[in-house]
């Protein structure tokens, strides 16, 4: 009888969490990097630093911030789970996913690319040049120019910095640039269970064409993995910028109607 009572009580501390659950009733962690980029004026995809992002769990409600690692908004240690990201920067539309997180191994980095969309009449080179402009005072010429010191105003050289690269660049929705697009499996359970909707695979194409990553950020579960196998196969043609090639980043969506 004391031993019953003995496994009753450890049954009700496990229930509160007062004893540690068996480790296979705890959902996968995993760290989520954000990596924030906008598209310049000449089309080009400029990376963003320092924004401030969180995440607000669905079925808890439970707001996470994230932390700024190297300017990059990281969230270590994330559970599998569906959250509501939200991304605050200043001079850009406040921006929000749904996001469908799960880890495929413990501890594992995933990477999620996102685009801001800059506010009407802000332009971060112009609002951070005019700092560079002397204060203008009375009975005393100000002259704006290139020149250096020792030189006339007229033959300062133009040592501009050329237009630095980036190593990856946002593409949007991809299907309709595939030169290779397999079409997922309808799987035996979903179809028994007469699944339908639309999954959206996030990917990424390397210099080559080849798609290196992906993984489904929203969809039916029953659904996720066929369409993940479908979009690694997804072949491209390169994409180069100014004559380099680079990678590129973006989503494919798959369409399933209920059978």
């Amino acid at each position: 009888m004391r031993r019953v009572s003995q496994i009753s009580v450890l049954a009700v501390l496990a229930f509160v969490g007062v004893v540690d659950r068996p480790a296979f009733a705890q959902s996968k962690a995993c760290s989520l990097v954000l990596n924030i980029s906008t598209l310049g004026e000449e089309g080009q995809a400029r990376q963003i630093k320092n924004a401030r992002a969180f995440v607000v769990r669905k079925n808890t409600r439970r707001r996470i911030p994230a932390t700024l690692i190297s300017g990059s908004p990281r969230f270590p240690g994330l559970r599998t789970g569906t959250y509501r990201l939200t991304i605050l920067k200043r001079g850009f539309k406040t921006t929000t996913r749904n996001l469908d997180f799960s880890c495929s191994a413990m501890n594992s980095k995933i990477e999620f690319e996102v685009s801001l969309e800059p506010t009407a009449g802000f332009s971060e080179s112009t609002s951070t040049s005019t700092t560079n402009i002397p204060p203008v005072r009375r009975g005393v010429t100000t002259i704006i120019g290139t020149a250096e010191p020792g030189g006339s105003n007229g033959e300062g050289r133009n040592d501009r910095a050329p237009a630095r690269i980036p190593n990856s660049i946002s593409g949007g929705v991809l299907n309709g640039k595939a030169i290779a697009l397999p079409k997922p499996a309808y799987p035996a359970i979903a179809r028994q269970a007469h699944v339908s909707g639309t999954v959206v695979v996030q990917v990424t194409i390397d210099e080559k064409g080849n798609v290196i990553s992906a993984y489904a950020v929203s969809g039916h579960p029953l659904l996720k993995a066929a369409c993940v196998e479908a979009a690694r196969g997804a072949r491209f043609s390169p994409t180069k910028l100014m004559g380099r090639p680079v990678k590129v980043t973006g989503v494919i969506t798959y369409n399933f109607v209920a059978q």
